[in-house]
């Protein structure tokens, strides 16, 4: 109900700025308007703007790549010097892969390999006992063992 009244005052009262105009400060919905160009906010803004331009210029730290940036760049600075950070590390990323992680592949891949080869070597000296077992092979001393792996 209060608030179908204040919607009904709002409305009868909106040519003349509604309800918050006719008592300003006072209203209890009245929002300033600090965000024109002459609020305090904007001001407030402004003021950190000038100080922290200030602080900068007297920190004495200079930045001789900003600088060159600025030079080279103008106004589009900001934007490149974050594209060439991305792509610094993207690049870092990569030679850490390079130099970390594909040896280590490397390495898993040979064990892989190598793992596979015995496990064959190892199914055909079983099969060729026990075709041998089953031909009745019992000659073990003249078999050349480097010619089965």
């Amino acid at each position: 109900m209060a608030f179908q009244n204040r919607l009904a005052l709002d409305m009868l009262l909106a040519e003349k700025g509604g309800v918050c105009a006719m008592f300003g400060d006072q209203c209890c919905t009245f929002i300033p308007n600090n965000t024109a160009p002459d609020g305090s906010v904007t001001k407030a803004l402004a003021g950190l703007r000038a100080l922290s331009n200030l602080m900068a210029e007297d920190s004495g730290v200079e930045n001789p790549l900003e600088k060159w940036f600025e030079g080279m760049f103008g106004k589009w600075k900001a934007f490149m010097m974050s594209l060439f950070m991305s792509v610094a590390v993207f690049s870092a990323i990569l030679i850490t892969c390079g130099c970390c992680g594909i040896p280590c592949m490397r390495a898993l891949i040979v064990r892989l390999i190598n793992r596979a080869l015995s496990a064959e070597s190892d199914r055909a000296m079983q099969v060729f006992l026990f075709l041998s077992e089953e031909q009745g092979f019992n000659d073990w001393e003249n078999i050349d063992v480097s010619v089965m792996s």
